[in-house]
């Protein structure tokens, strides 16, 4: 599985980590980033995510957890708290007028289901009417993501909660699914088939994402990131940078209701369209928070 489709899959079913190649722009290192200026009355925060993550690897220090308490508002990519949209997303990752073996010979679908079968104990008839990307996002979570997991989303929902924060989204879980069905279904079963026949590489792409998010290897991640083949170039801008400038103004206005603690998917914050460099343009100050 490609890491810039993982990243989306792995938010839709409660999992994901968003990341697209993009033109460089070195920030170093760096997951937790502060925000101030142009005329903010407090200090707000914006986090990296990996929506899930290997439950060893969760890394949540006592700096990030001041940050947050510091804030009034808790907002992520959707808001945790609308539970109807979520279930209304369930609903959209099944295909209405196909079956995943429209999309393939029958040699090719035989070869899918041998691996689903032999290598992750799935049957493939259970997922007949799932589309592509969910499958695909399946078999990840059945390979590398096999043991124990955590949901950065989840842990912070539940620390927001505690904390008797305010939440918010920057989006809703609806028009997230609707970017993704932008992808043609064919193009979707496309790279399901790589993916298979690709699971161990990409399996180790995947371990080197996770090394340098805990490192807080921002510029790591994002030359991993554009180590990635062209496969999704036709819908970068759609599934990345036209989110990212859709969120600036919505940004802004949650920072200017109150201190803000954002948490959104690590790939949108670097790049030349990420989100820092969006709001360093409207004039704010952005530094990073290492300890």
């Amino acid at each position: 599985m490609k890491i810039k489709i993982a990243s989306l899959l792995l938010f839709f079913i409660a999992h994901h980590f968003d990341g697209f190649s993009q033109e460089n722009i070195s920030l170093g290192k760096g997951l937790l980033w502060e925000i101030s200026g142009n005329g903010l009355k407090k200090k707000s925060y914006i986090l990296g995510t990996i929506h899930i993550i290997p439950a060893q690897d969760y890394y949540f220090p006592k700096f990030y957890e001041k940050a947050l308490k510091s804030a009034e508002n808790l907002v992520m990519e959707i808001n945790m708290m609308d539970f109807v949209g979520q279930m209304q997303v369930v609903q959209m990752t099944k295909m209405k007028d196909h079956e995943l073996k429209d999309f393939y010979d029958e040699t090719t679908y035989l070869e899918i289901t041998k691996v689903m079968r032999d290598s992750f104990n799935m049957d493939i008839e259970e997922f007949k009417k799932v589309k592509p990307l969910f499958v695909q996002q399946q078999l990840s979570a059945t390979g590398f993501l096999s043991g124990a997991t955590k949901s950065y989303e989840v842990e912070l929902t539940k620390l927001g909660f505690n904390m008797d924060k305010d939440f918010g989204g920057l989006e809703t879980a609806k028009e997230q699914m609707m970017i993704l069905d932008s992808i043609p279904l064919q193009e979707q079963a496309d790279m399901l088939l790589e993916s298979i026949r690709n699971i161990h590489k990409e399996n180790k792409e995947i371990e080197n994402l996770v090394k340098f998010y805990k490192e807080q290897n921002l510029d790591s991640l994002n030359a991993l990131f554009e180590k990635e083949d062209n496969q999704m170039n036709n819908h970068e801008n759609s599934l990345l940078g036209n989110r990212n400038r859709k969120w600036i103004p919505k940004i802004e206005e949650y920072m200017r209701s109150g201190a803000t603690f954002f948490a959104v998917g690590a790939g949108h914050l670097g790049g030349e369209q990420g989100v820092i460099n969006l709001l360093r343009k409207k004039g704010y100050t952005l530094k990073a928070v290492l300890k």
